[in-house]
């Protein structure tokens, strides 16, 4: 986290020596660890020196439950509807997102839907922010969405992701952090790379087929219930412990 995450950037060099030596130590006694993605487990690896044999890759199920059953998404015209929640504006790229919804509406009309704290934004056509919500209300704005944008510059193992996939809802992200491992590209939606996100977004969803977007919206969904579900979790989790159990050389 240090040097991705704003909080955990420009820290001393003496906060870096004790971090490490706290994950060195805490390593020492800890059979096995369960990491919510790839990312997470090569940095045990790389800067801790855990062998990778015990580590469990097991990502989080979904905050808010989709309903059940979803509600088909209609493969029908009219404007793209682009989903952007932001819990924090500007590692969540909010400005990106504004650009990328700003080239597609000129072009399109294609309309953007802002959850979440914003900072004052000037009036925009085809743009709706209507702050923070309950998860109920969040849970339909995903439903009713074609598209969640998610450019962020860092992501650990964004819930928000693992949420929009569960309610069927495409997303288009940058590939930073832990996003890899919640997202499969051409079966939840789209992984770009970050000095490439506004260029490659606006030519992905400038020019798509919206039978081929009701397609990706069944192929995510069941994407989801396979592997980002907290029964998949639990799944892990036993795993993790058993093989914890079979081996007590650490």
């Amino acid at each position: 986290m240090a040097g991705f995450y704003p909080q955990f950037s420009g820290l001393s060099q003496e906060s870096h020596r004790q971090g490490a030596r706290v994950e060195r130590l805490a390593a020492r006694n800890t059979a096995h660890y369960l990491v919510a993605s790839d990312w997470a487990r090569g940095s045990l690896v790389d800067e801790i020196g855990v062998m990778p044999q015990r580590i469990t890759v097991a990502p989080f199920g979904p905050a808010i439950t989709a309903p059940d059953p979803m509600p088909p998404r209609e493969a029908s015209g009219g404007p793209l509807e682009l989903l952007f929640v932001a819990s924090d504006w500007e590692r969540k790229n909010g400005n990106t997102a504004l650009r990328i919804h700003h080239a597609l509406h000129e072009r399109t009309g294609a309309r953007l839907t802002i959850v979440g704290e914003t900072p004052a934004l000037s009036p925009m056509s085809g743009v709706r922010t209507v702050g923070r919500v309950s998860p109920r209300a969040l849970s339909r704005l995903y439903t009713c969405a074609d598209v969640l944008l998610e450019p962020s510059r860092a992501n650990a193992s964004g819930v928000v992701i693992t949420d929009a996939l569960a309610h069927g809802l495409p997303v288009l992200a940058t590939d930073v952090g832990g996003v890899a491992t919640l997202l499969r590209p051409g079966v939840g939606g789209w992984l770009l790379p970050p000095d490439r996100i506004v260029e490659d977004a606006i030519s992905i969803l400038g020019s798509l087929d919206r039978a081929d977007l009701a397609a990706l919206s069944r192929s995510a969904s069941e994407d989801a219930r396979e592997r980002l579900s907290w029964s998949a979790w639990a799944d892990a989790f036993d795993r993790a412990v058993q093989a914890s159990l079979r081996d007590d050389q650490y």
